[in-house]
């Protein structure tokens, strides 16, 4: 090889891999885009969306579960794009399709409804659950309380009603002995 032509020989290589590692980036870009056996990217949400012709392959429950899963940022998006096409297609969406459990707010009815119903144990689960939740914790704390110092006077009710027929019972008998 000349002198000459060495800076051309070194520019073509440089120009290879150059190439060789556009190629890799771009296929490497790609990977997540694709669909992945059994899964569904939001790549591949969108290209169903492009391509579908039904509105039940749209409202399946591969595409449901994954939107499912979404963020709260893309979950509502999906959603309104998918019941959107499916409308279009002759669909419609079920109002319970895909939707996000309230956690929180399912956790707060649990409270109210242990704190109304007064059981002690309805109310000891309900308050582990919000505790794990992260609801406000005194007021978790202070509904606790509430409901045991109402559980214990109500036990302490109950005892002194069941002394106080014990003691009605006691004098009844007395009494009636005398009348014979």
């Amino acid at each position: 090889v000349c002198a000459t032509h060495a800076p051309q020989l070194s520019n073509m290589f440089s120009r290879v891999v150059l190439m060789a590692l556009l190629l890799v980036a771009a296929a490497a870009w790609r990977a997540p885009m694709r669909m992945s056996s059994g899964s569904l990217s939001r790549a591949g949400v969108v290209k169903l969306l492009n391509t579908a012709t039904s509105a039940d392959v749209l409202l399946s429950a591969e595409v449901e579960e994954f939107v499912k899963s979404a963020g709260s940022s893309m979950h509502p998006k999906l959603k309104k794009r998918i019941a959107r096409k499916a409308k279009e297609l002759g669909g419609e969406m079920p109002a319970t399709w895909a939707k996000k459990p309230n956690l929180k707010l399912e956790c707060r009815a649990a409270l109210k409804a242990a704190t109304e119903a007064n059981d002690l144990e309805q109310l000891t689960a309900a308050v582990a659950t919000a505790e794990e939740l992260g609801l406000d914790a005194e007021k978790v704390a202070e509904l606790s309380a509430a409901m045991e110092l109402k559980t214990q006077l109500e036990e302490a009710a109950a005892a002194a009603a069941a002394e106080a027929e014990a003691a009605a019972e006691a004098e009844a008998p007395a009494e009636e002995a005398p009348a014979e």
